[in-house]
């Protein structure tokens, strides 16, 4: 295929789909359904973290996710 050349409309749809399932997967093996995401201040400055219960029974299990970003607003529901 030349350089310049676009691919078939039934190609990209294709495309596009197949990374938005591999996206998808990848975020529920990340993060299971059983989870919560919360963001949590630390010297000042707020952070999302990933809290799943423990096998155990007590407590919880916290990761680290990244830094909330100010200019996006997230909802989640309760």
């Amino acid at each position: 295929m030349a350089p310049n050349q676009r691919l078939d409309i039934t190609y990209q749809t294709l495309y596009s789909e197949l990374v938005q399932r591999s996206l998808d997967e990848s975020f529920t093996s990340e993060f299971s359904s059983n989870g919560r995401f919360v963001a949590v201040e630390v010297k000042g400055k707020k952070y999302w973290y990933f809290d799943t219960p423990k096998r155990e029974g007590g407590g919880q299990d916290r990761r680290y996710v990244g830094p909330v970003d100010r200019d996006v607003a997230v909802s989640f529901p309760h």
